[in-house]
């Protein structure tokens, strides 16, 4: 008779052997998504702390530093909006459609787009204009 150890013992091991190797190893890289996303989260922090440092270091006066930390605030606060509103599973559905977007974007910069700096790469939309090549990346 099996004592209550080994009949664990070899219930565990079934467990590993159930389903493919690769759903196994999905499973262990999705177990630790947490502890990747606080490093992001820390290093996306730093590097925010120190452009707001260089941003103060080099610019003249405060208003460009606190034009700088107005734009940060509302970047992250954006960020962390359309985290909890956008689940991966629609964006990869709509992948395609945001690239033909993106790609109408970029053609129409050649159209309408404003010259600035000596080079056509922006549009302007309003109050708002941006760089649909940023978008791209």
């Amino acid at each position: 008779m099996e004592s209550r150890a080994e009949i664990d013992a070899l219930k565990n091991v079934s467990r590993h052997l159930d389903g493919p190797p690769s759903s196994r190893m999905e499973d262990e890289i999705f177990s630790r998504k947490p502890v990747y996303t606080i490093a992001l989260l820390v290093m996306m922090g730093f590097l925010l702390v120190s452009g707001a440092f260089n941003i103060y270091s080099a610019s003249g006066g405060d208003s460009i530093f606190t034009s700088h930390m107005k734009h940060m605030c509302l970047g992250l606060m954006a960020f962390f909006m359309l985290s909890m509103v956008v689940q991966p599973k629609h964006l990869n559905a709509s992948t395609y459609w945001l690239y033909g977007a993106i790609c109408i974007l970029l053609v129409t910069v050649l159209v309408i787009g404003h010259i600035g700096g000596g080079s056509r790469r922006w549009i302007t939309f309003g109050p708002l204009n941006g760089q649909p090549s940023e978008l791209a990346k």
